[in-house]
């Protein structure tokens, strides 16, 4: 396992991989995610070094990167991988980074404050329309 540098900060939202080898996308589970690279749930075993292109929809734009499997290890029934960035733009990642980190405190704040349960991808769609109801 390498050092961490950056702080990586708790998510849950989805993201989609893919990888030379397989033909098709996977969804997978994101864990948390910094500046340098992420970790996520997987029911593939991949092997450091592997190559994995990765696409994180819930963002605005859309987060894709080129990323390198640093780490696997055996959880439960699946794996948790950890890449690291190789190539994206530094300030698209620190935007990325703040985006679903702001998603992640507003599930929070919506749970503590309401009792209500968002996935991410609900948490952002309440997001955007706060903000478009603020514009107008």
């Amino acid at each position: 396992m390498t050092t961490r540098r950056t702080t990586r900060y708790h998510t849950n939202a989805h993201l989609q991989s893919f990888c030379p080898y397989r033909h098709h996308e996977k969804n997978e589970l994101m864990r948390d995610i910094s500046v340098e690279g992420l970790s996520f749930k997987s029911d593939t075993r991949y092997q450091p070094g592997t190559i994995l292109t990765l696409n994180i929809p819930l963002v605005v734009p859309s987060f894709r990167v080129i990323a390198e499997v640093s780490w696997c290890q055996a959880c439960n029934d699946n794996f948790e991988v950890g890449v690291r960035f190789l190539q994206v733009k530094e300030g698209f990642r620190i935007k990325t980074v703040e985006q679903l980190n702001y998603i992640e405190e507003y599930r929070k704040r919506v749970y503590f404050q309401e009792g209500r349960m968002l996935s991410p991808e609900e948490a952002n769609a309440e997001l955007v329309k706060q903000y478009r109801q603020s514009t107008n």
